[in-house]
């Protein structure tokens, strides 16, 4: 059935309730979930254009080492217990990340929740 399930995570609430579904959906098909969490350089925000190139690898290098944190304890949770986790943590944009780790990993459904905007507020 399901043998790789990816979870795009973006550290919210929100996200983190695709993490039931694709447990149930693993354990069911005795599968393995992968977890992705996709972190925005700095140099994407034209306000830290003025930055020193060492100072936005510092930002950069930060911010994957929180992200791999957060992943790891993602993994760690009760409800994760027993399956084969991956944790995958890439540079760049999230929406840009999602589809070629899904090739990667041959996974054979995206789980993942939306930020639930509808009509003006989209």
């Amino acid at each position: 059935m399901f043998k790789r399930i990816l979870v795009p995570l973006d550290g919210s609430a929100r996200a983190e309730r695709a993490l039931p579904v694709a447990a149930r959906l693993a354990r069911a098909s005795g599968g393995s979930i992968v977890l992705l969490r996709a972190v925005t350089s700095p140099i994407d925000f034209a306000w830290y254009a003025m930055e020193s190139p060492i100072a936005m690898q510092e930002g950069i290098e930060a911010d994957i080492a929180r992200a791999t944190d957060y992943l790891a304890s993602v993994a760690g949770s009760p409800e994760l217990a027993g399956i084969e986790i991956k944790a995958e943590v890439l540079p760049g944009a999230p929406a840009l990340s999602i589809f070629p780790v899904a090739r990667a990993f041959q996974a054979d459904l995206i789980v993942m929740c939306s930020h639930g905007y509808t009509g003006r507020t989209r």
